[in-house]
């Protein structure tokens, strides 16, 4: 039986001497070991110029065997590679099957001061060491993509913005298909009032990374909040759509976003004076479990009653009077208006 099987991503190599071993074994596997049963046969995936072996976006048919030799020969050549991330997925009616993202593992000083700097990264109140990890992976090997990219958000929580902006540059320099760089330079610059640069980095996210990941959808998320900043409530209403139809796992990052998102697209459906959809859009917030970012409480009620009373609808003055008492100006000022 096959499945469709996705592939993408690289791995980077410090010298010519790891590169020639890696290139050398890679040929001796696919003789003796794998022969045709396999998916990555070819070497015109290794790049001597580069020093890279780098797998662009490839969708196949595949059987699980060839699916886990493809994922082993690659979790091999890994360990001789200092930076670099490759992601498999096997999929089945877009169900993941299986999945592995495979990054370099081996004893190199840049490749455990790295692990050591993302593992920290994630880790609240672990900044300093953090930065001082990434760093160390960065002195000792200065094209490290991740290391530069993980290191852009530990100084944007720090509030070193300018650092920030710079570490993501320079890892989108080095991987220009690095989404989660792309996503940490638009924050920024969304908050800087860049909206226009922020749009253009959340479409190349989206362009390089596949909507199998989290990273996908939370491009699709910032760049929908973007298009309403910039008054594009078309394009912040198709992004919207997609976002708030899709599920997500408890464990997704999205998970929790999708009331917030919900709920910005009741106001932009409100604004397009789609009053009805409107209204599917809130009611759907009310059926949301588990954690979720939080909704000013008097701004959905607000919402709430004009899109009742804009649909034709009943109760929304109750909706409206709510949303006063909890100190919603722009309730008052409906209110006022249609009386």
């Amino acid at each position: 039986m096959f499945y469709k099987s996705i592939f993408q991503g690289y791995l980077q190599f410090h010298n010519e001497r790891s590169y020639g071993k890696v290139l050398d074994m890679f040929r001796y596997k696919i003789e003796t070991i794998y022969k045709t049963d396999i998916l990555i046969k070819d070497e015109e995936y290794f790049h001597e110029d580069q020093l890279t072996f780098l797998v662009p976006r490839i969708v196949v048919q595949a059987s699980k065997k060839n699916w886990r030799n493809t994922v082993s020969l690659i979790k091999y050549l890994s360990q001789f590679a200092v930076s670099g991330a490759v992601g498999a997925w096997m999929i089945e009616s877009g169900k993941i099957l299986q999945y592995a993202m495979i990054e370099p593992q081996g004893d190199k000083v840049a490749v455990q001061a790295y692990l050591k700097g993302k593992k920290l990264s994630d880790q609240v109140g672990s900044e300093k060491e953090a930065l001082d990890a990434l760093n160390a992976a960065i002195d000792k090997y200065d094209k490290h993509a991740q290391a530069y990219e993980r290191r852009g958000y530990i100084n944007y929580r720090l509030g070193n913005i300018e650092d920030a902006v710079y570490d993501f540059s320079k890892s989108i320099k080095l991987d220009v298909s690095n989404a989660n760089a792309y996503c940490g330079r638009a924050k920024i610059y969304i908050e800087t009032n860049k909206l226009k640069d922020a749009v253009q980095d959340l479409k190349l996210a989206s362009a390089k990374s596949i909507a199998l990941q989290p990273i996908y959808w939370t491009a699709t998320r910032m760049r929908a909040e973007t298009y309403y900043k910039l008054k594009q409530l078309d394009k912040a209403a198709f992004d919207l759509k997609l976002f708030t139809n899709r599920k997500f796992a408890p464990d997704n990052v999205n998970f929790k976003w999708k009331k917030f998102a919900l709920f910005l697209y009741s106001k932009v459906l409100v604004e397009l004076e789609e009053y009805g959809l409107a209204l599917e859009a809130l009611k759907k917030i009310e059926k949301l479990e588990g954690d979720q970012v939080n909704i000013p409480e008097e701004d959905y009620f607000a919402i709430l009653g004009i899109a009742k009373k804009l649909a034709g609808k009943k109760g929304y003055i109750a909706d409206l009077k709510t949303a006063i008492n909890l100190g919603s100006s722009r309730a008052q000022t409906f209110l006022e208006e249609i009386s």
